[in-house]
């Protein structure tokens, strides 16, 4: 009987780890496939909605929300994916100026952090790849339980606006300059935030700050363009009026 019931136990093992490295492996797949999929425009619209219907089920989270800060911090939601059942924020909180302040202000907020040191800019997994658990925690905000976090009331006011029981915040930077958050929640109940899971996250983030610098350069490139184009046009178009206005006083000449 003992034999029997080792075996078991065994097997049961056996199951849970090989239902786990299959869950791994396809969230692994659908990781490269969000991946690919943005390199394959310029769109920053159409990256920002698949990517954060894909990452919300991928994830198997409620609320997926990407999140743009402006010079002054102020800004507000400009993408988001809600699963049935839940309140959509966007485009309803798209602008909302108070929304960033209590969250930049809030001291446990992955956005103060970022903004205040720059050397835990240059010392996240964001930036390097790699670094394990320690640099995950200097440089990424994750909360298994909102009302066992310690956050003041006006914190929690505001995760409560977002419907939010936990949650993972990863930042997303255009080159070195922070341009937004890429927040991931967990409404229905507590959430105990695999390592896994955070690792996929950042790599979303950190593809969303490759997509949205590559588009801006793409912007510029092409408004660099339009405006030498159009620089060109007016030069030609000068040259002509010089040339008419050339051949209009030689016939007075040519006449005598």
């Amino acid at each position: 009987m003992a034999a029997n019931r080792a075996l078991q136990s065994e097997i049961k093992e056996r199951i849970a780890i090989e239902a786990t490295m299959r869950l791994m492996v396809q969230r692994e797949k659908t990781t490269t496939r969000i991946i690919l999929k943005m390199r394959q425009t310029l769109d920053l619209e159409t990256i920002f909605h698949a990517t954060t219907a894909e990452l919300r089920e991928a994830i198997a989270c409620d609320r997926v929300l990407i999140y743009r800060f402006n010079c002054d911090w102020g800004g507000g939601i400009v993408s988001e994916s809600v699963a049935p059942g839940w309140d959509l924020l966007f485009p309803q909180l798209a602008n909302t100026p108070e929304l960033t302040q209590v969250t930049v202000n809030q001291a446990n907020c992955v956005a103060a952090q970022f903004s205040s040191s720059h050397k835990l800019i240059q010392d996240t997994y964001l930036q390097e790849n790699e670094g394990g658990i320690h640099r995950l925690k200097n440089g990424y905000c994750w909360v298994p339980d909102i009302y066992q976090a310690g956050f003041d009331s006006c914190y929690l006011e505001f995760l409560e606006t977002l419907q939010a029981r936990a949650y993972t915040i990863t930042p997303i930077f255009c080159g070195n300059q922070l341009w937004g958050l890429l927040g991931v929640y967990q409404n229905s109940n507590p959430r105990a935030w695999l390592e896994e899971e955070v690792r996929i996250i950042s790599q979303i983030s950190n593809q969303l700050g490759v997509a949205v610098q590559q588009a801006s350069l793409f912007a510029q490139t092409k408004r660099q363009a339009e405006e030498l184009q159009q620089s060109k046009e007016a030069d030609d178009a000068a040259n002509k009026a010089i040339r008419q206005n050339s051949c209009v006083n030689s016939i007075p000449n040519q006449i005598k």
